[in-house]
């Protein structure tokens, strides 16, 4: 009997490094000539990674996404003195207005809501309100819930990271307020894995296996020197206590995914980046593997 594949897209969450994302998605299409929404079934994305995945799901190209990172970035995150941004994070209302953001995601999603994404959706966010995870869905058999929601207000709500930008708030959701869904899952592999075993794949279901591709944001940060003050204050961590939750979540979700989940074993063999070099089509067939 031939065994049916679901397949998994899972873009993590980076802010501006969703550029480096963007890239490795650009050279996938440019290597197969296809668009990713017609490789995968589910496009699950946290963050900017959500914007990313909701973006293919839209069969917009990934040389488009790489265009916004590279022409608008400044526009969403505006540069500003280390001095107003440390008072504008501890003090005055977040380093960012969301004005930026907005203009961005109108224009590139306008009033498009879930319903017409052409794959399946996973897109984390975190209720403010009620103080849980959410997982914005396109509907599907087994699940009505999110068709009504518009894009960019999805968008915002992936991606509104505590004191960087204001909370989304969803009139289409109640006025739930939301904020980034890299809070619990930065890195969504195990959400799409979750979605999948609970809904389409094992026993009684249309698929038999799983294949995932997990594009991870870029760390930047390689680690510490020896010898740094042991006694440190929250000026003193600053930046890196935010770090320190990613990348605890990304991790974990990694080490997770590719344990057993009801009775699936998923040998993950996830695209690494760093097989990546920047230069012409890269190692892609060792990049794109199933599992």
């Amino acid at each position: 009997m031939d065994s049916t594949v679901f397949k998994i897209l899972t873009i993590d969450g980076g802010g501006v490094k969703g550029l480096y994302s963007a890239t490795i998605l650009n050279k996938f299409e440019d290597y197969f000539g296809k668009r990713c929404t017609d490789c995968f079934d589910l496009i699950c994305g946290t963050s900017t990674g959500g914007l990313i995945a909701m973006a293919l799901s839209l069969k917009i190209p990934a040389s488009h996404v790489v265009g916004i990172y590279e022409n608008r970035s400044a526009e969403i995150f505006p540069a500003k003195s280390k001095l107003r941004r440390l008072f504008r994070q501890i003090i005055w209302r977040g380093i960012h207005t969301d004005k930026g953001l907005i203009r961005v995601l109108d224009d590139l999603f306008g009033d498009r809501t879930l319903s017409e994404s052409n794959n399946l959706l996973c897109i984390p966010s975190f209720s403010f309100t009620e103080y849980r995870p959410v997982v914005f869905r396109r509907d599907h058999s087994d699940l009505f819930r999110h068709n009504q929601l518009k894009y960019k207000d999805v968008a915002l709500a992936t991606s509104a990271a505590p004191t960087y930008l204001p909370m989304a708030e969803l009139s289409e959701y109640d006025h739930k307020q939301m904020i980034d869904g890299g809070v619990w899952a930065n890195n969504p592999a195990l959400v799409g894995l979750a979605e999948a075993l609970r809904y389409f794949v094992g026993e009684g279901k249309p698929y038999d296996q799983i294949q995932l591709l997990s594009i991870p944001s870029l760390n930047a940060r390689k680690g510490n020197p020896l010898g740094m003050r042991r006694e440190r204050s929250f000026l003193d961590w600053k930046g890196d206590i935010i770090r320190l939750v990613a990348v605890r979540i990304m991790k974990m979700s990694r080490f997770r995914a590719k344990s057993k989940y009801g009775g699936f074993c998923i040998s993950q063999e996830r695209a690494r980046m760093e097989g990546y070099d920047g230069h012409g089509q890269a190692a892609l067939p060792d990049l794109v593997v199933t599992f």
